[in-house]
């Protein structure tokens, strides 16, 4: 998990002479309102290989539980887990207490999985979550769409301006890290030197904690390093870079294959994006939303074989054994069944339980009866320990 040091909030303002703005005011009443058309995308972030990927792990069943943690906690506790690259804005507040547990009664599928799982402790935390091309970037709750979006705008740039570049030509990928104390001017120095490019960029100052980013494009390090600071890097026709306020929008247009989308799925995305559309011609399907949406058209389908188990996660604890099982049993939402013969000195024998790596609940089960000497097995929707 990668979170800068420092928290700074600047502000720029701007001053208009009052009879321009007067004029400003009169000329736009006799405009006709027209809507803003959303960006059409050519070349999609979202749709290279390594994001459907990340994907296919991001929809995979997961629990997780967490009792009054830190914020900064719970997300590096699901990052090594589930392997997962997360990117935390340097405005989100790591020091909030989070709990939550993970037995995911009445929950719809999508909830169940590492993403949902990502998303609720986000949100838990003041925050929210999405997906920036295979990273999962943490950041304010009203700015993860424009975020995603300015990734987007700028790849589609980038690959725009490439010479007989083509949907099939392999996009340039690399990896990125920095050390301990790095400042955002460093980083962006890095970077440039890495890509070769020069950006016409000036970031306040800040401290970073050492990181590293697994393969990925240029546009998605430019743009989580300037989103923090309410920025985002734009590419022009003469492939020269440039910093700007980020633009407060979300939704984006592209074309896709009929076996890249899933229009059983346009029902329930509709439910959380009602003013998105899916238009198809043929065997061409015309997304038009925030990234959102369109990753819940993707053709990633939640794993559903008999030999898929949810997989779980657990702070660690120092608990009596009868506690320990007891939160686990609820998280799962079962029931437990002491034999009489465990004698209560055992049941409450002070013992130190974590899952820092995700496992199923039956390995969870052998790990608690390797740990305790006990015989632990599961009976349906009961746990039952036998001495």
């Amino acid at each position: 998990m990668l979170r800068p040091f420092g928290h700074q909030n600047r502000r720029t303002f701007y001053w208009t002479l009052s009879s321009r703005l007067v004029f400003a005011l009169a000329f736009l009443q006799f405009q006709p309102l027209v809507a803003q058309q959303p960006l059409e995308v050519e070349f999609n972030l979202f749709n290279l290989p390594n994001c459907r990927q990340i994907l296919i792990a991001l929809n995979s069943p997961a629990l997780a539980t967490f009792e009054k943690r830190p914020l900064g906690e719970c997300l590096k506790t699901l990052a090594e887990a589930y392997r997962v690259s997360i990117w935390v804005d340097r405005r989100v507040d790591l020091s909030r207490l989070v709990s939550i547990v993970g037995n995911g009664a009445n929950e719809p599928p999508e909830a169940k999985t590492t993403l949902g799982r990502l998303v609720a402790v986000a949100k838990l935390g003041g925050a929210d979550a999405g997906l920036i091309e295979n990273i999962v970037y943490v950041g304010p709750a009203d700015q993860i769409g424009a975020v995603q979006l300015a990734a987007v705008r700028l790849h589609n740039e980038i690959m725009t301006n490439r010479k007989g570049a083509s949907n099939d030509e392999q996009v340039e990928l690399r990896t990125l890290n920095w050390d301990e104390i790095t400042t955002p001017t460093e980083l962006l120095d890095n970077i440039q030197k890495r890509w070769s490019i020069k950006v016409n960029s000036e970031l306040p100052h800040d401290l970073m904690h050492a990181g590293e980013l697994p393969s990925t494009t240029l546009a998605t390090q430019l743009t989580l390093l300037h989103a923090g600071f309410d920025r985002q890097v734009e590419c022009n026709s003469s492939s020269i870079f440039t910093a700007s306020q980020l633009v407060q929008e979300s939704v984006w247009k592209a074309d896709y294959a009929d076996k890249e989308v899933q229009a059983d799925r346009l029902a329930a995305a509709r439910k959380e994006f009602p003013k998105a559309t899916m238009l198809t011609k043929g065997k061409v399907s015309t997304v038009t939303g925030p990234t959102g949406f369109h990753l819940q058209l993707f053709a990633i389908r939640i794993p559903t074989s008999r030999n898929t188990e949810p997989k779980f996660t657990m702070n660690e604890v120092r608990a009596p054994l009868e506690n320990v099982i007891g939160v686990l049993a609820k998280n799962l939402g079962m029931q437990v069944n002491w034999s009489d013969d465990i004698p209560q000195s055992k049941r409450q024998a002070v013992v130190n339980f974590g899952v820092p790596k995700a496992k199923t609940t039956n390995e969870i089960l052998k790990q608690i009866a390797d740990e305790s000497g006990l015989k632990i097995q599961r009976q349906q929707q009961t746990i039952e320990v036998l001495p």
